[in-house]
């Protein structure tokens, strides 16, 4: 654990509470924790998108203001860099994509950038599986947790330190 040392995000249980994670493939859900894991907050960027005013912008980095309440951050890298840091094959990984835009966790911006929402913008969106449905996951706990990603499996940390393994993927599943 201690290599993985200040390289974590916030993963809110929100995106599990409301069935949204359980629609997605691995895949889906493999790439969602990659956008996460690189996606930054631009505030320049933010304010100009999101239409806030010029007297408002200085609150956009305080951590009690807007950067605590920020829809989304936005991923600049590219799809295969984005395969590669999960170890799935980027061969039809726009599936997955299309995938997170249908539940509303990622949109496609200028550039081939993305926007990576941090809760989901929930919808009457249905989303369609190939594959039989997997049974739905435990309900997690309110509150927050860290999600960490590696070598096929997607790990989730508590509050309190317990580290469980929350699914394992097929990285070459297409």
């Amino acid at each position: 654990m201690k290599e993985y040392e200040g390289t974590f995000f916030i993963f809110h249980t929100c995106i599990i509470e409301s069935k949204v994670w359980s629609k997605l493939q691995p895949r889906a859900k493999a790439l969602y924790l990659a956008l996460r894991s690189v996606a930054q907050f631009d505030a320049d960027a933010y304010a100009m998108i999101e239409d806030i005013e010029e007297t408002a912008r200085f609150d956009i980095i305080n951590v009690d203001g807007q950067y605590r309440n920020r829809k989304w951050d936005l991923c600049h890298s590219t799809l295969a860099e984005l395969c590669r840091i999960v170890f799935i094959e980027p061969r039809g990984v726009e599936s997955a994509v299309q995938q997170l835009e249908q539940v509303r966790l990622v949109e496609k911006y200028e550039h081939g950038f993305f926007k990576v929402f941090l809760k989901p913008r929930l919808s009457s969106t249905k989303i369609t599986r190939r594959k039989r449905p997997k049974p739905e996951p435990e309900p997690a706990e309110s509150g927050e947790s860290t999600v960490m990603v590696r070598d096929g499996r997607i790990f989730s940390i508590s509050a309190d330190g317990a580290v469980d393994v929350v699914e394992e993927y097929d990285k070459d599943e297409p």
